[in-house]
């Protein structure tokens, strides 16, 4: 975790440390007797829990490429630990280091649901969308945009986004990465091909441009395709994709193959205002 943050980050770390250092030192204190004996030995396995908590609520701070390896890998600490406690507690874990085990599990599971899983297209060459099918039983929580099929899109374009936290409601695109996000975002097409596709969050609107990520699920509601899909393949078949797709997000473009990929980062111009 780094050490630096926010104020109210350092004073929350600085409580939590001040709690779970009183419960250690309470430790040494408690009888020579089973119960104490399960005590102490819990100490080091609540704080690792307890630390997984808060390791969590920064995962922003992990790369885009590994906040999913960091989950799996916290969720199965978390659950060696439990499995730990249980032993020692023959399946009657006391109820205040049962709350952290809960706390734990669910900080995983919030934090999870909460990321934009976005697949964004990581080759040289251009794209045609392929027609992938919709899973709305992978997770009733999932919504998921994507692109229509036909599109034929350039190098480090996002192709689709999710959410929900569970499996993914569409097949994975062979050529493609995979990158856990903060946001959601919208893949722009300029009428003017020649301006390229641009990435913006979904506040922005950009002039004289289309959306190119449709939304087919909302908290697991099946939308339909804006246009059909029939129609707009034999309407973008043997269409050239733009030159380049330019990012205009806070977070970094995904994929190191993109070199086509053109990141533009919001900073304020020292003119304005």
């Amino acid at each position: 975790m780094s050490m630096t943050g926010r104020a109210d980050d350092a004073v929350t770390w600085v409580g939590l440390m001040a709690q779970w250092m009183e419960y250690a030192r309470a430790s040494m204190g408690w009888p020579r007797d089973l119960e104490g004996d399960r005590h102490r030995a819990s100490v080091e396995h609540v704080i690792t829990l307890q630390a997984t908590i808060m390791a969590v609520e920064h995962l922003h701070q992990v790369d885009q490429m590994e906040r999913i390896l960091a989950l799996d890998r916290a969720q199965v600490g978390v659950q060696s630990a439990v499995e730990v406690l249980q032993d020692q507690w023959n399946d009657q874990v006391p109820a205040n280091i049962h709350s952290i085990v809960v706390k734990a599990m669910e900080a995983i599971d919030r934090t999870r649901s909460g990321l934009v899983m976005t697949m964004v297209w990581n080759e040289p060459f251009p794209l045609e969308m392929p027609l992938l099918q919709v899973d709305c039983s992978s997770d009733p929580r999932s919504s998921l945009s994507m692109v229509p099929p036909g599109t034929v899109l350039g190098p480090g374009t996002p192709i689709a986004w999710w959410t929900g936290g569970g499996a993914p409601p569409i097949p994975f695109v062979t050529g493609c990465i995979i990158a856990a996000r903060l946001e959601p975002l919208q893949l722009w097409r300029s009428i003017d091909l020649g301006c390229g596709d641009r990435v913006e969050s979904l506040q922005v609107e950009p002039e004289c441009s289309i959306p190119m990520l449709a939304p087919l699920l909302i908290e697991g509601r099946r939308n339909d395709w804006p246009v059909d899909p029939d129609s707009w393949i034999n309407a973008t078949t043997g269409m050239v994709p733009p030159a380049m797709t330019t990012w205009h997000l806070d977070e970094p473009a995904p994929g190191i193959r993109n070199s086509g990929v053109v990141e533009q980062r919001h900073h304020p111009d020292p003119q304005d205002g």
